[in-house]
């Protein structure tokens, strides 16, 4: 087992340290999608700093924010290899929950309803007919009635062939992404096919991946950036990229679950209905808050804490 270590993330704090050539290739590859036709001169026998000068000089009318991945190492990629290959047996298992640790006896019988609850539970079962019936795994509903009942939240993926080589371009790709499902009751998490670039699905789908695919998809390693209510979270885990059609709703995006996430941090949901219960105020589109408290690495075993604060 990885040794643990603690530490506390915070935006004037956190660094993240890598090769400068991996730094370029990132800083690259931002300038190429949102400044292609920016223009720089620059002399034939200039130096590597010279030249940056010059390139960053031509950007200055056109600078953005952008997030910075970190570098893998070996060691790392090995692990998180044999990870997938144990979530892959995993799914085989016959189980499909486990029981969560409780002091407490579990034959306690509940106190008599309170005056006036009959008719309060009438009203709340007809509000959830008018909704239609829902399977477990598979719903047969309009995706919008699931999305404005299900927290969603931001951030970007980048995904890469488990088995991938650092400088093979094909096999990695960058999601932007603003409604990824908060589903606590997804076994994993899932990335629909369709969201693919056709170079990384076709590179997917050959042999070289097959250690890593089972009947429900193909797993890819994901370094994730998401906004949480009190804090960025840079994680690392493995997903399932899965077709649409097996997904809720025949929905295509991102469903962020258990296995390897949630089942690996300590977070606080707090819904509307308890935040304007005391007095605060959302807008129409805010589901509530979602804040971290602690995240442990599934790869490494290393320990985050978060601020409690927050927005």
């Amino acid at each position: 087992m990885a040794s643990q270590s603690t530490s506390s993330q915070t935006p004037s704090d956190y660094k993240l340290d890598m090769s400068t050539s991996f730094l370029l290739q990132q800083i690259t590859a931002d300038v190429g999608k949102f400044a292609p036709t920016s223009r720089v001169s620059v002399s034939p026998g200039a130096t590597w700093t010279e030249a940056l000068a010059e390139a960053s000089k031509s950007l200055d009318d056109q600078d953005r924010a952008t997030l910075i991945f970190p570098q893998t190492s070996k060691e790392r990629r090995e692990a998180i290899r044999k990870l997938a290959l144990s979530e892959v047996s995993r799914s085989c298992l016959a189980y499909i929950g486990r029981g969560i640790r409780t002091p407490f006896p579990t034959d306690v019988t509940p106190p008599p309803a309170r005056p006036g609850t009959k008719e309060r539970v009438r009203k709340l079962a007809r509000e959830a007919l008018a909704q239609g019936y829902r399977q477990p795994y598979v719903f047969n509903i309009r995706a919008l009635l699931t999305e404005s009942t299900l927290a969603t939240v931001s951030g970007s993926l980048t995904l890469e062939m488990i088995d991938d080589e650092d400088d093979d371009k094909s096999a990695t790709c960058k999601l932007v992404l603003k409604d990824m499902l908060w589903d606590t009751g997804s076994h994993g998490c899932t990335i629909t096919a369709d969201l693919l670039p056709e170079r990384f699905a076709s590179r997917l789908a050959e042999s070289e991946n097959d250690p890593y695919r089972d009947e429900s998809g193909t797993m890819v390693r994901v370094q994730g950036y998401l906004a949480l209510s009190n804090s960025q979270l840079f994680f690392e885990s493995i997903f399932t990229v899965v077709p649409s059609s097996t997904v809720p709703n025949g929905r295509r995006g991102v469903i962020l679950g258990q296995r390897c996430f949630m089942d690996h941090m300590d977070f606080r949901q707090m819904p509307r209905g308890i935040l304007e219960g005391h007095g605060n105020e959302l807008k129409n589109d805010e589901w509530g808050d979602i804040k971290i408290i602690e995240w442990i690495d599934p790869v490494t075993g290393e320990t985050q804490t978060f601020p409690e604060g927050g927005s």
